[in-house]
């Protein structure tokens, strides 16, 4: 994604120092940006844009959210909240 990445809504961000974690919430996805290269990957949900949805499963990366609108850290892990699917998910 990089300096291509297309955000749709951002509405929350949160940093470990060395990355922002934002909630992507009308592309139903979590990225992380690097903060010294700018480098936008999307850590959760297909690479592009789709209708929201629900799969809570080990490999991170194919989870799916419905609008997520938080999301917070407590240095070592990310809750997120997933607000159409009335949960908030534990990312390790």
């Amino acid at each position: 994604l990089g300096t291509a990445a297309s955000f749709n809504d951002p509405i929350y961000l949160v940093t470990d120092g060395t990355n922002l974690f934002v909630a992507d919430k009308t592309n139903n996805v979590i990225r992380k940006i690097v903060i010294a290269t700018a480098v936008v990957t999307t850590l959760s949900g297909p690479s592009t844009a789709i209708a929201g949805g629900y799969t809570n499963n080990s490999v991170f990366s194919s989870a799916l959210f419905d609008k997520p609108t938080g999301i917070v850290s407590d240095g070592n892990k990310l809750y997120i909240m997933d607000s159409k699917n009335f949960t908030i998910r534990l990312i390790q």
